[in-house]
């Protein structure tokens, strides 16, 4: 006799094993060099695809899985891995302001059409929270669930220069490869403004209170 409850925990272990067969396979993560061992895991609005390009993988399409979903745990432990962070705040800005610009065609306008377009900061958060990817606290790029090992390299947008040094004395890019466009830095005023409405501002804290505490950040701008 067919019985729900008893299908549902076999679908459940069919779902995890494929998914852990997948993450095993070393060609399941895209942004990795087997000849240095190292990884790059692309955390979302963080100057990710400036980095991309001196660590070789210019031509790789983008990727913003997390470790734990797309990494073998014994790759993870044994490549020099190289994450980019950012102000809590300043990178929820400019993911807000990437994914409700006019020029913006990609999957989540395809998922909201031109609601997407007037989304302000406060209601692309509540949304956009709920999605796997866009926003979700970076702590989840720089550790994996089945290892206590963080990111080897955890570069600051804010203090590039010292993550690219870092780089160079491990012997990942070289000198002449590792040229970095500046940021403007003149957003600051902008951004507090945004966050002007204190109940808004505590409950993006509270969302990425991981971040802040692991990074080292202020909760203020």
């Amino acid at each position: 006799m067919f019985s729900l409850k008893r299908l549902i925990p076999r679908v459940i272990r069919r779902t995890e094993f494929y998914k852990d067969w997948e993450v095993s396979k070393k060609t399941s993560w895209i942004y990795s060099n087997e000849d240095k061992k190292y990884i790059f895991v692309h955390n979302p609005k963080c100057a990710g695809t400036s980095i991309k390009n001196i660590l070789g993988f210019s031509d790789c399409p983008t990727n913003h899985r997390v470790p734990s979903d797309s990494i073998n745990v014994d790759i993870w432990n044994e490549y020099t891995t190289i994450v980019m962070v950012r102000h809590p705040l300043r990178r929820l800005v400019s993911s807000w302001q990437y994914h409700t610009q006019d020029t913006y065609t990609g999957a989540y306008y395809g998922r909201y059409g031109d609601k997407l377009r007037t989304m302000g900061l406060k209601e692309y958060f509540h949304v956009f929270k709920r999605e796997q990817h866009a926003i979700r606290p970076q702590v989840e790029y720089v550790t994996h669930r089945k290892s206590p090992k963080k990111a080897d390299v955890i570069i600051k947008v804010e203090d590039i220069q010292a993550g690219i040094e870092e780089l160079i004395k491990r012997g990942i890019v070289s000198q002449e490869d590792s040229q970095i466009p500046q940021k403007n830095k003149s957003q600051a005023k902008q951004t507090q403004e945004l966050f002007a409405d204190s109940a808004f501002l505590n409950e993006v804290i509270a969302f990425y209170k991981e971040d802040f505490e692991m990074f080292g950040y202020e909760e203020r701008i």
